[in-house]
């Protein structure tokens, strides 16, 4: 199973580790807009690191499941 994580912040991080934790067959593509975050999570759970959101699109039809945790402000930016 392929899972988009959009924003890595303190919320969506546990919650995927903990995932992962429990299934190492999951595929995980982690994105935030500041990246570092991002890239640490996708190291911790073996994922693929997003650069641009827009990148979404080429792989969008992939994708199983998107776990979305990013703060109410970031909404419009995401849409």
């Amino acid at each position: 199973m392929k899972i988009a994580v959009l924003g890595c912040g303190n919320m969506a991080t546990p919650i995927i580790q903990t995932i992962f934790s429990n299934d190492k067959s999951l595929n995980f593509f982690t994105y935030t807009p500041s990246q570092t975050k991002a890239i640490d999570l996708a190291h911790h759970v073996q994922g693929t690191h997003v650069k641009e959101l827009a990148d979404f699109a080429n792989i969008k039809d992939e994708i199983d499941f998107w776990f979305i945790a990013c703060k109410p402000q970031q909404f419009n930016d995401l849409a």
